[in-house]
C-alpha cells in the first residue's frame, strides 16, 4: 500500500530566478526573486531589503507574495516580514 503511494507522488520542479541584486552601499542591499514550484503550481515573489548595521549583525524587510498558478493566480498569502540578526561579542 505504501508502494502504491509513492508511485502515485507527482515529481516536483522548483525554478528559482534572481531578478535583481542591488547594492547601493556597502551595507544598504536589495534582492528580488521569484520562483515556481510545479508540485503544487505556486508561484511566489521575495523582496528584501538588508542594511547591516554592524558586522554580522543586520536588519532585513522582507516581502513575501505567493499565487495559486493553475487558476488566473489567485493570491495564496501575502506578508511582510522584519527580522533583526546581532552579534553579541561576549
Amino acid at each position: 500500500d505504501s508502494q502504491l503511494q509513492i508511485l502515485k507522488m507527482k515529481i516536483s520542479n522548483l525554478f528559482t530566478i534572481l531578478l535583481r541584486k542591488a547594492e547601493f552601499t556597502k551595507k544598504f542591499f536589495w534582492t528580488s526573486y521569484i520562483q515556481f514550484n510545479s508540485q503544487n503550481d505556486n508561484f511566489g515573489i521575495n523582496s528584501r531589503i538588508q542594511w547591516r548595521f554592524a558586522p554580522l549583525s543586520d536588519l532585513f524587510f522582507v516581502y513575501n507574495d505567493n499565487y495559486l498558478a493553475e487558476n488566473d493566480f489567485i493570491p495564496r498569502y501575502r506578508s511582510f516580514n522584519i527580522k533583526l540578526t546581532y552579534w553579541l561579542n561576549l
